[in-house]
């Protein structure tokens, strides 16, 4: 197994950040404020990208596609939070390529 990224003393400090982020909007909010901790940079752009996926998906009509979008942004985020609260480097599926590449 290879090292941790990044410092490990960053993400002990900052994973409860890091997994607040996954709260809607509070993503931009810790990012900015926390922009110094490459391990909340790294969560918070995939929680950024959830949550502009979420805004588009609200105004679809309440339908079968709709819940099931909704459904996946949840969880996304419960993912990626559940992987931040742990201080684990995890890309969130679909999501964690395109916020970082």
């Amino acid at each position: 197994m290879d090292a941790p990224p990044f410092d490990q003393r960053d993400v002990e400090e900052n994973k409860d950040i890091a997994a607040f982020g996954y709260i809607w909007v509070m993503s931009c909010v810790v990012y900015v404020l926390k922009r110094h901790s490459p391990f909340v940079r790294f969560h918070a752009k995939q929680a950024m990208l959830l949550f502009a996926l979420s805004i588009p998906i609200a105004f679809i009509p309440f339908t079968l596609l709709s819940r099931l979008l909704g459904l996946c942004i949840l969880a996304g985020m419960v993912y990626g939070f559940l992987a931040a609260a742990q201080g684990q480097w995890k890309n969130v599926p679909f999501v964690g390529p395109l916020a970082h590449g």
